[in-house]
């Protein structure tokens, strides 16, 4: 119930965020340096996992942090890495197995987009990510990990202050293809995991 309040809360944040960005974009634009080589973001995330797989139906899921770093390869296009991290408590063992709570840690290769050209205060980016998730888990004194493969597709909205300082909100949704042994019939609800996940934060411009 605290995770579902939450997130209603994240998604009016991230609506209010919308607004207040697109109403400021209607009062007048500012045109920016567009030379922008490097790029760093930190953001506070709310995820939610969904659908029919033990993460959605046996942990109850709480907010976490990302980060990332992006280099200019081409015109509009941005290379780089992403890392996110939340935790999850188990609130249904027969779901999960013995297990009390668990560490959620996703490391990305990304490719962004801009939509926008980058010279606009308000831009617009879609992006993909590749690569690892690593879920660890504790059960009383003992510890454990599952992990595999992951992709990630997002669509952030940005706002710059200045040349060098913005803000964003970002809508992002992870695929998670774990490696973990089971019954051939509870392969799909173990092994595969979705989760939504938007956030908001703070971005760094270089150049």
């Amino acid at each position: 119930m605290g995770t579902d309040l939450s997130f209603k809360k994240g998604i009016l944040l991230v609506s209010l965020f919308f607004n207040l960005v697109s109403l400021k974009a209607q009062m007048g634009k500012k045109e920016m340096d567009d030379n922008v080589l490097v790029e760093f973001g930190i953001s506070y995330m709310l995820p939610k996992a969904y659908g029919d797989n033990f993460l959605s139906q046996g942990y109850d899921i709480r907010n976490g942090i990302n980060v990332d770093g992006r280099i200019l390869v081409a015109p509009k296009w941005f290379v780089g890495a992403q890392w996110s991290q939340f935790k999850g408590d188990v609130i249904d063992m027969e779901k999960v197995g013995a297990i009390e709570k668990s560490g959620i840690t996703h490391i990305y290769a990304v490719a962004t987009y801009t939509i926008l050209g980058n010279d606009k205060q308000v831009s617009v980016r879609t992006g993909f990510g590749a690569g690892y998730v690593l879920y660890r888990h504790k059960q009383s004194t003992t510890k454990f990990m599952d992990d595999g493969f992951s992709v990630a597709a997002n669509l952030a909205l940005c706002y710059r202050f200045s040349n060098s300082l913005g803000v964003f909100v970002k809508l992002e949704h992870y695929w998670d293809f774990l490696n973990i042994d089971t019954a051939p019939e509870l392969e799909t609800f173990f092994r595969n995991a979705q989760i939504f996940a938007p956030s908001i934060g703070i971005k760094v411009y270089t150049f």
